[in-house]
């Protein structure tokens, strides 16, 4: 560790234990120090400060990258610039820690040191991969019965194994370094195969090609070649490798096909079964079904493939014992078996064979194969025997429900433990039967249930309702439905039947009928009163209009006759008590006037249609006008939407609200009235806002009640209706009503009002 402060030596120390680290660290100060321990005792991990007294840590990174490159080294410095951290990793520096960051070493350390074994590994897996190459090379080389050999860029013999040299006939040092179109026939050479061969491998990665070649002597054979680029570290490509099989053996088997067995070909190649044709266990011919049955590309890529290839290991030795019975002369039957495609993918295929006879004989038997993919049959048989293996353990296992099989006759075929608990029938007991479930032993019932049988035929589904009988003679009400069951060739082979015991929820209808008539009684006898009440209601407010209303009429008047003719004569106090008697009148009145305008507004009928709110508080204001005269007020009205009510109701509302703002705000200098809106789901909000003297918000209940204040009347005059009278018209419209305040901080007023319209 490259470090002078001892401090920064002892808290790396500790941070490396407490990461569970195991180390040996070693202290050095000078660059001689540190050089020596370079050359001396090469250390596993560089630690350094990037300030030293005698040179800097850049300094110290680059002699470790000239002596040591392969040791990981880490910056632990108080400070290093983004700029000094760019540089210094870009000469190789692992990673940077600051000091005052100190928890972040042990895992800079543990991967860095991860790093390193990762590229101690990765040299050892290149030196095992040339030592690979090159046992590789030594195989191929000794190969016989495949000519390997490698091609330049230019299509230049660049190297030759023993199979090369077998089967072409030259010597390694008589084709070096020439074309490899020497070995193709005149005809492929003047067509250019070899040319375009090598210019479509980069394209296909692999080209394949068959065709007929030349040896050194001048005979021909039939040689399947394979052509795949070789590239460089960075994909360019500088060569081809090439690989090539003598195949005139399946070349003469194919050909001799071809010439004896056209038509038949042609009818191989439409049939919906798979044919493979195989010789020396190698197939010599496929039809397309099969390749596709077997996921193949093409036919080409079947050719000469083990038969071996396509069968599943589990039925190899079954296979193999058909194959030594059709060898010799005997006949093997259909058999299923499973194959193995080339994406590895099982098929499940039914199997025949026979041995082929041709006028010339091959070097070994050829054996057809016949196969149908049966891979959708076994999975639907599978997922049928599942389906139905479910749906009988759902169905026994059901109690809640009466779930049985009828044959077409409507006996019982299946009986689940639903049933079992709803009828209190065992299954012993109905098995092969005709029974109603609702009345087993009823011949009537019986016939009811064949009829609900032909209607099921008839309509594919019914569905009927009734009291049933159990066993034991106990009563249930059931609801339950009767399906038709068709097969393939929609021909009825069943009924089933499925029932549920409903009779607590008929009961539960039953006594909601006879509730529903009770309170249908009592909402009536209700009404009655509601209605009695209301007359009553009427003929009081004909009495406060007409009764209460004329004594008050003759104080008023009485009042006006003494202050116009005897004022004069009466004292000081008796000219106060003549204006209070005055007063008291005139507040009277206003109070009689609001409460039979309380009282009415329950009843006048609602005139709704579309009302623009703005234009109403612009109403509002205007017949306020007179309690605005010589006030300073600020007006704040914000956007407020167009809905659906009574627009004198309405305005009521705005007037009650914008009088109590201004009322209440009398006393500042400059009073402020703010009235808006904001949307909620389902109602619009509108609020009335002032900066008067505001409310206790523990009586905020009472602001709404009829003859509730919460000021004196020497105060702030009024009767106590308006807020209850702002409440009824906004509970008629299906909103609601609600206050904030606080004591000299002002009030706000909210009422909603739906947006949907409510009847």
């Amino acid at each position: 560790m490259l470090e002078d402060e001892a401090r920064d030596v002892t808290l790396a120390n500790r941070a490396l234990k407490e990461g569970d680290i195991p180390f040996s660290l070693k202290r050095v100060v000078t660059r001689s120090a540190f050089l020596n321990e370079l050359q001396k005792n090469t250390p596993d991990l560089i630690i350094s400060d990037h300030a030293l007294p005698d040179f800097d840590g850049s300094a110290a990174l680059q002699l470790a990258r000239e002596k040591s490159p392969d040791i990981p080294f880490i910056f632990f410095t108080s400070s290093l610039g983004e700029e000094n951290i760019l540089d210094n990793l870009k000469m190789g520096a692992s990673d940077y820690v600051l000091k005052h960051r100190i928890n972040d070493l042990a895992p800079a350390v543990r991967r860095v040191l991860r790093e390193k074994e990762e590229r101690i590994r990765r040299k050892q897996a290149e030196a095992a991969l040339r030592k690979s190459e090159e046992q590789l090379r030594a195989l191929i080389e000794n190969v016989t019965d495949y000519a390997i050999y490698m091609l330049d860029i230019e299509g230049r013999v660049a190297s030759w194994n023993a199979g090369a040299e077998r089967m072409k006939g030259y010597q390694a040092e008589e084709v070096i370094g020439k074309p490899f179109s020497v070995f193709f026939s005149g005809e492929d050479a003047e067509s250019r195969i070899p040319e375009s061969l090598l210019r479509r491998s980069p394209i296909e990665g692999t080209t394949k090609h068959q065709g007929w070649c030349v040896r050194k002597d001048g005979t021909r054979f039939c040689a399947s070649w394979s052509i795949t680029p070789v590239r460089d570290g960075s994909g360019k490509i500088n060569g081809f490798s090439t690989v090539t099989r003598d195949v005139t053996e399946q070349a003469k088997a194919e050909e001799a096909l071809q010439k004896s067995e056209e038509r038949y070909r042609l009818l191989v190649e439409f049939s919906p079964c798979g044919v493979l044709v195989h010789s020396g266990g190698r197939v010599i011919f496929s039809n397309s079904t099969a390749a596709k049955m077997l996921g193949a590309k093409d036919l080409q890529q079947m050719l000469g493939r083990s038969i071996r290839d396509f069968i599943h290991p589990d039925c190899w030795a079954a296979v193999e014992k058909r194959i030594e019975s059709l060898h010799a002369g005997k006949i093997v039957p259909f058999l299923e078996e499973i194959w193995v495609g080339f994406d590895g993918r099982p098929v499940d295929v039914m199997v025949g064979a026979t041995p082929l006879v041709f006028e010339k004989d091959f070097e070994n038997p050829v054996i057809q194969v016949i196969a149908l993919d049966i891979s959708e049959l076994k999975r639907s048989e599978e997922d049928l025997r599942k389906s139905e293996e479910r749906f009988r353990l759902a169905v026994e296992s059901v109690k809640d429900y009466a779930i049985y099989m009828l044959d077409k006759d409507g006996r019982v075929t299946s009986w689940n433990e639903g049933a079992e608990r709803i009828t209190g029938l065992g299954a012993d007991e109905v098995l092969s039967k005709v029974v109603n479930h609702c009345e087993p032993d009823n011949k009537k019932a019986k016939k009811e249930a064949a009829k609900e049988l032909e209607r099921a035929a008839m309509e594919g589904r019914i569905q009927n309702e009734g009291w049933c009988q159990r066993k034991d003679g106990s009563s249930y009400y059931a609801i339950w439905t009767v399906t038709a069951v068709k097969d393939a060739a929609d021909t009825i082979t069943g009924f089933l039947k499925v029932a549920r015991d409903v009779t607590e929820r008929k009961q539960h209808e039953e006594q909601v009928a006879r509730w529903n008539t009770e309170l249908e009684q009592r909402v009536a006898e209700r009404t009655a009163q509601l209605e009695a009440a209301n007359k009553e209601l009427e003929a009081f407010s004909y009495s406060v209009s007409h009764d209460l209303r004329a004594p008050l009429r003759h104080i008023d008047g009485f009042v006006d006759i003494l202050q116009t003719t005897a004022l004069e004569k009466l004292d000081e106090e008796s000219r106060q008590h003549l204006q209070t008697i005055a007063d008291s009148a005139k507040q009277m009145a206003k109070l009689i006037d609001d409460l039979l305008g309380f009282s009415r507004m329950s009843r006048v009928k609602m005139n709704k249609r579309q009302v623009n709110l703005a234009t109403l508080v612009q109403d509002a204001a205007r017949h306020l006008q007179g309690d605005m005269k010589g006030r300073a007020i600020e007006w704040a009205i914000g956007d407020l939407p167009t809905v659906e009510g009574d627009p004198e109701m309405l305005r009521q509302v705005f007037m009650n609200l914008i009088d109590n703002a201004l009322k209440y705000s009398r006393n500042q200098k400059k009073a402020r009235v703010e009235i808006g809106s904001f949307p909620e789901e389902d109602d619009n909000v509108v609020f009335v806002r002032d900066n008067g003297v505001g409310f206790d918000m523990r009586y905020a209940d009472k602001l709404f009640g009829v003859f509730q204040r919460l000021h004196r009347a020497a105060e702030f005059e009024g009767t106590g209706v308006g807020l209850a009278n702002v409440r009824r018209i906004i509970h008629r419209h299906g909103g609601r009503t609600w206050a904030e305040g606080e004591i000299n901080a002002g009030a706000t007023f909210y009422f909603t009002l739906p947006k949907k319209v409510i009847e």
